[in-house]
């Protein structure tokens, strides 16, 4: 954003973060008010606004007041995330942070663990998109129906992408078959929970010669065998999805075997809000 009125010239440029949590303790009214201001700071320019909310609370809440609560939550958070549960090796990992803290002598080898720096340094580097990738997301584009769905693809898939997830660190190009999920969520995201399950579904039936393009044609085909109109809202984005991954096809190396999709899924599925 631009320095505030009166600032210096070279001053640097001012953000302001705001942070909400606990809003499904609220009662509905206070909930649905806080919202309402959460929606109309984060239209500001220079402020963010992070929240930790329950999105299933959220909508309950907002029900008789918005009449589309799953709409107007998906427009007020532009970007949802899951967090992972407090478990297993995260929970390891949070305690020995604590641990530094604690115990002054605690080993900063043992505070962080192996695993634990190799894996903060892969993050840190794969938030910058290499010439090759930069130019493969932009095809990605095709998916989305407004520029603000553009640029929302392109903040989710630099965030899925730093998921650990082996392949990725060993093979650069598979990383296009998250970059293709991404864009199917973020441009139709009613499609995607369907996508995403029938990838696992075919993957699961281990049926051969199975392509991602076969799963989005079968799940778009069952979709306007259902409607029996092809001219609802949800035809034509499926028709849209299926246009642009022809197009992706025909102009850049795409994987087209289903594993390599099956294995972003739950990465993936992280960054849609609950239907």
């Amino acid at each position: 954003p631009p320095p505030p009125a009166g600032a210096l010239p070279g001053s640097p440029a001012v953000r302001t973060y705001v942070y909400v949590d606990d809003l499904d303790r609220c009662d509905p009214a206070t909930a649905a008010g806080v919202l309402r201001a959460v929606d109309e700071l984060g239209g500001q320019d220079g402020v963010a606004v992070v929240a930790a909310v329950d999105a299933r609370a959220m909508q309950k809440s907002l029900e008789g007041r918005v009449a589309e609560p799953a709409a107007y939550i998906s427009r007020v958070f532009d970007v949802p995330f899951a967090m992972r549960a407090f478990a297993g090796d995260p929970a390891v990992r949070f305690m020995r942070s604590l641990m530094r803290q604690a115990v002054p002598s605690w080993p900063a080898a043992l505070a962080t663990g192996s695993g634990d720096r190799s894996g903060r340094q892969v993050v840190v580097e794969s938030f910058e998109l290499s010439p090759g990738e930069a130019l493969f997301t932009s095809e990605l584009a095709r998916f989305c129906a407004t520029p603000g769905g553009a640029r929302k693809l392109l903040t989710v898939y630099r965030l899925a992408r730093t998921a650990p997830v082996v392949s990725a660190t060993a093979e650069p190009s598979v990383l296009r078959a998250l970059g293709i999920l991404v864009a199917i969520l973020v441009g139709a995201p009613a499609q995607a929970a369907q996508v995403l399950g029938a990838v696992v579904e075919e993957l699961a039936a281990g049926a051969e010669g199975a392509t991602f393009q076969k799963v989005l044609e079968k799940v778009a085909r069952e979709h306007t065998a259902g409607c029996g109109r092809a001219t609802c809202g949800s035809c034509a984005d499926w028709s849209r999805v299926n246009r642009a991954f022809a197009d992706l096809v025909r102009g850049q190396d795409v994987p087209m075997e289903v594993g390599a999709y099956a294995e972003w899924v739950d990465e993936v599925a992280r960054f849609a809000l609950p239907g």
